[in-house]
C-alpha cells in the first residue's frame, strides 16, 4: 500500500456566540492543539485527547483526533477512534475515507469493503472510497467483482486494468495445476464478456496456444490475496534475491562431505526452467559457504546446462556410492533442479517413475535408458554404509511446470512407492503436482526458500544450525502461504541432517 488517503488536520471555525458549555471548551482547546501538533506532536495529541473527552460528540474532534493518532504512529488507535466516529457520524466523508483506509492497512478486508460500500451510498463518486473498494476486493481475491465494478465507472482504467491482469495470472495458475480446459474456458468467456479488454484477448489467444505449447506459459506472479504471505516473506525487493544474502560463516568443513550438485536451464534440444542453474549455484555457494562442504572438486561436483550429460551424471552419481560405501561417517548429497518426466505405465495414465533429464537428450528419446530414474538412484543410495545421505529433487513429473513430456497427462494416477526411501528423500512436488519458480526470487520456488531456511530463517529451534527437517519445514509453510499447491514430500521424517550454521 504505497498510497494512504488522509485529509490534512484543519482549524475550526468557533461560532459568533460563545457558549458556555464543555463543546465550546473542547473547540477552544482542539484549535489551539491542532496548531501545537505541528511543533510538538506529543503536547498537541494530548490536547487533542483532552478536547475528545470534553466533547465526543464533536464530529471534527474525533476526526482530527483519529488523524493525530494516526500521525503519531498510534494507528490501532486512530482506527478505534475513527471506527467510533463512523457509528456516530457514518454519513461522514473524511472519516469514511480515513476509517476504511485503515481497516485496509490492518488486513479487514471484510470490514473495509462494508464501510466503502456503505459510504458509497452516500458519496457516489468519491475517488478514494473506490480506490479502496477496488483494493478490498484485490486483497480479498475478488478479481472479477473488482473489474466488473470498475467497468461500470469511468475514469479508473489504471485500476480496471491491474483488475484485468489479476483475472489473467489467477487463469494461468488455474491452468498451472493441471485444470488447463477450465482455465482456459474462463478467459475465452471473459473475452466473449468484455470484448474491449484487450488483457483478456491476448490471454486468450496465448492460453489457446499453451494447450499445444506448454513452453509459452509464463512465470507465476504473486496475486494482492496473497500479500500478507509475500510481506512475512521478504522485507524489500532486494531480500527476495538471495545471492547477496550468501555471506561466509566461520565453520569448519567436513571432512567426508561429498556432493553433485545439477542445474539446468538450457537443455540441447528445448528450453529448461528459466532459474534451474540459479538454484544449484546458489545451493552450491549456500553449502560451501555456511555448511559441511568444502570447494574444491575432490569434495563437489558442480554440473551445470551442457556439463550436465548423461554420462557425466551417470559418472558422478557412482562416485558418491563409492564414497558412501567406504564410509560410515560419510555424507553424500545428490541436488538436482531441471527437468523431470514421468514413466508411465500401461494404462499410460499411472505414473510409476520419475525420470531427470540430461541436458542431451531429446524429447522423443526420453527414457529410462536415457535419463536417470528416480528409482535407480533411490536403490543405490539406499545400498550405502553412510548415515547421511540427501537427495533433493526440484523437478516434477506431470508434463507441466519443471517437467517435459511428449503425452499429455490429465489427472494422473502415481504409485508412490517410488518415492518412499530410507536414506532421506526430498521432492519440490509431489509426482502429481507441478513443480513451480518464483519470480520475485528468480529461483525455483522450493529451492528458494529452502535456502531462505538454510540462511537462518528456518533455526526454529535456536540451537544456530538449520537442519533439514527444519528447511523442509520452513519451505513447505511458506509454498502454501503463497498458494503454490506443490506439496513438497520428504522420506522419511525423522531423519535429521545438520546443513548450515547460521551464527
Amino acid at each position: 500500500m504505497k498510497k494512504v488517503f488522509l485529509f490534512s488536520l484543519f482549524l475550526f471555525l468557533l461560532t459568533p456566540t460563545v457558549l458556555a458549555s464543555d463543546c465550546d471548551l473542547a473547540r477552544s482547546i482542539g484549535k489551539k492543539a491542532i496548531k501545537l501538533f505541528q511543533t510538538n506532536k506529543e503536547k498537541g495529541l494530548i490536547g487533542l485527547i483532552k478536547a475528545y473527552e470534553l466533547c465526543p460528540e464533536d464530529e471534527r474532534i474525533v476526526f482530527n483526533l483519529g488523524l493525530a493518532y494516526y500521525r503519531y504512529g498510534a494507528r490501532d488507535k486512530a482506527l478505534e477512534t475513527w471506527a467510533k466516529g463512523y457509528k456516530k457520524f457514518p454519513t461522514s466523508l473524511k472519516i469514511c475515507i480515513n476509517y476504511a483506509y485503515s481497516l485496509l492497512e490492518f488486513g479487514r478486508f471484510e470490514k473495509a469493503l462494508e464501510v466503502t460500500n456503505a459510504c458509497l451510498k452516500q458519496h457516489k463518486r468519491e475517488k478514494h472510497l473506490i480506490d479502496t473498494k477496488a483494493k478490498a476486493l484485490f486483497y480479498l481475491g475478488k478479481y472479477e467483482d473488482a473489474y466488473a465494478f470498475l467497468a461500470s465507472l469511468s475514469g479508473f482504467d489504471t485500476l480496471k486494468k491491474k483488475a484485468a491482469g489479476y483475472i489473467v495470472e489467477e487463469a494461468w495458475q488455474v491452468f498451472r495445476q493441471e485444470e488447463r480446459e477450465d482455465a482456459t474456458e474462463k478467459i475465452v468467456a471473459l473475452a466473449k464478456e468484455y470484448p474491449g479488454e484487450s488483457l483478456f484477448a491476448e490471454a486468450k489467444d496465448k492460453m489457446l496456444l499453451a494447450l499445444i505449447d506448454e513452453t509459452i506459459i509464463p512465470l507465476p506472479k504473486p496475486l494482492p490475496h496473497k500479500m500478507q504471505a509475500e510481506t512475512i516473506i521478504s522485507a524489500s525487493t532486494t531480500a527476495d534475491v538471495l545471492d547477496n544474502l550468501i555471506k561466509p560463516i566461520k565453520i569448519k568443513k567436513k571432512d567426508r562431505a561429498y556432493a553433485v550438485i545439477v542445474g539446468i536451464s538450457k537443455y540441447k534440444h528445448f528450453s529448461g526452467p528459466h532459474y534451474a542453474r540459479r538454484d544449484a549455484e546458489n545451493f552450491f555457494k549456500v553449502l560451501v559457504k555456511r555448511g559441511m562442504l568444502k570447494n574444491d572438486v575432490v569434495h563437489v561436483k558442480l554440473r551445470l546446462n551442457k556439463r550436465a550429460t548423461y554420462g557425466n551424471l551417470w559418472n558422478d552419481i557412482e562416485w558418491l556410492c563409492e564414497k558412501g560405501k567406504l564410509y560410515d561417517d560419510a555424507s553424500i548429497i545428490f541436488y538436482f533442479s531441471g527437468h523431470g518426466s514421468p514413466l508411465l505405465a500401461r494404462d499410460e495414465k499411472t505414473i510409476k517413475d520419475g525420470l531427470l533429464i540430461p541436458y542431451e537428450v531429446a524429447l522423443n528419446a526420453i527414457s529410462p535408458r536415457t535419463t536417470l530414474p528416480v528409482s535407480e538412484i533411490r536403490n543405490k543410495f539406499e545400498s550405502l554404509r553412510a548415515k547421511d545421505v540427501l537427495v533433493i529433487i526440484d523437478a516434477c513429473f506431470t508434463g507441466t511446470g519443471k517437467s517435459k513430456t511428449s503425452k499429455k497427462l490429465i489427472k494422473p494416477v502415481v504409485d508412490l512407492a517410488v518415492w518412499k526411501s530410507q536414506k532421506l528423500f526430498i521432492s519440490a512436488a509431489s509426482p502429481d503436482r507441478a513443480a513451480q519458480e518464483y519470480e520475485t526470487g528468480k529461483q525455483g520456488a522450493f529451492t528458494y526458500f529452502f535456502l531462505k531456511a538454510l540462511l537462518g530463517q528456518g533455526d526454529r529451534d535456536k540451537d544456530g544450525w538449520v537442519d533439514t527437517f527444519e528447511a523442509f519445514s520452513y519451505a513447505r509453510e511458506m509454498l502454501e502461504r503463497l498458494d503454490l499447491r506443490q506439496n513438497p514430500l520428504m522420506t522419511p521424517r525423522n531423519v535429521r541432517i545438520k546443513l548450515t550454521k547460521v551464527r
